[in-house]
């Protein structure tokens, strides 16, 4: 550095902004912290008379050498103070001020305002716009689930998983969200059309045969004529039963017709079923005129002769009458 004389009065470093201050070094003394920028400043401050106005590289000379202000871009990062570790440089407080160092203490933490602070540290809600967070966005969720709340209290969500082919669906039973099967509560009455039934065996109704609780089943009607009706311990189709009769309920039109001249009864002895008595055709005997009665042997299934003293003799013996 040239030699310049002492008796030169220090000159004015100030901000590029004009307001204040930058530099007011004092003649003669030297400035300690070894920055380039300010010994240039303070060489000049101190040796700058006769330094004529206009643009020197750093620094701009106005005012006949009376203010110095420094150029745009000349500050480098090397020429600031250093900084705290993972850290910016700005001003956290809702005032104006000096600028410091903020910090970022923890991992995933972002610089964002809180309140009336700059900082780092998590998003509030209110930090996300609506719709910006994206499917792909979100974490990874287990397979075969959505993404809620199956407790039922307030907190954070969590994948809600269904077990591979089991057929279920997501629903709420008890006091918990989550996939299974649907209770009665859950179908509304009259939901379940005759469509949504699983489909029927031919000719039967769905019903329990057994004499227990448990799952309903066909019960198949495969004979005509047979009728649904409880028999013994079972219900199923089959034929009536004595006991299926209330008594003096079945008039004689609903018998079924007689296949030949006769009467239904039980002509054996002991307790069976009963029969058509009577069903060999008769045979026909020509009335002489001391022979016009006729009676029917239901040994035999024959009409006979009958003559007048037989004819006499029955009705006595049957209804009690004396002939005259």
């Amino acid at each position: 550095m040239t030699s310049i004389p002492e008796s030169v009065v220090a000159a004015k470093v100030v901000r590029n902004d004009g307001r204040t201050p930058f530099l007011r070094p004092q003649k003669g003394v030297a400035p300690v912290d070894g920055d380039d920028l300010v010994t240039r400043a303070w060489a000049l401050a101190t040796f700058g008379a006769g330094v004529s106005d206009g643009n020197k590289g750093d620094v701009t000379v106005s005012g006949g050498g009376s203010s110095w202000l420094l150029n745009a871009d000349v500050v480098t990062d090397a020429k600031l103070r250093n900084s705290a570790a993972l850290s910016v440089i700005g001003r956290n407080a809702n005032s104006t001020g000096d600028p410091g160092d903020i910090a970022a203490a923890n991992d995933g933490e972002v610089l964002r305002r809180s309140g009336t602070s700059l900082g780092f540290g998590t998003i509030a809600t209110a930090g996300i716009a609506d719709g910006a967070v994206t499917n792909a966005k979100l974490r990874n969720c287990a397979a075969l689930s959505v993404i809620g709340r199956g407790a039922n209290s307030a907190g954070a969500p969590a994948d809600i998983a269904a077990t591979a082919a089991s057929g279920g669906v997501l629903r709420e039973s008890g006091s918990a969200i989550g996939f299974g099967t649907v209770a009665t509560a859950g179908i509304e009455d009259n939901a379940v059309t005759n469509a949504k039934l699983r489909d029927s065996a031919a000719l039967s109704v769905v019903g329990r045969s057994a004499n227990s609780t448990g799952d309903p089943g066909d019960i198949a009607a495969s004979t005509d004529g047979h009728v649904l009706r409880r028999s013994g311990t079972s219900l199923g189709f089959g034929t009536l039963a004595a006991s299926a009769f209330a008594d003096n309920t079945i008039a004689l039109g609903r018998l079924a017709n007689l296949s030949g001249p006769g009467y239904v009864g039980r002509g054996a002895t002991g307790a069976g079923a009963a029969a058509l008595i009577g069903v060999a055709t008769p045979t026909r005997v020509t009335p002489t005129a001391d022979d016009v009665f006729h009676k029917f042997n239901p040994t035999t299934g024959a009409i006979e002769r009958c003559s007048w003293q037989e004819l006499l003799d029955f009705i006595a013996d049957y209804f009690g009458i004396s002939p005259p």
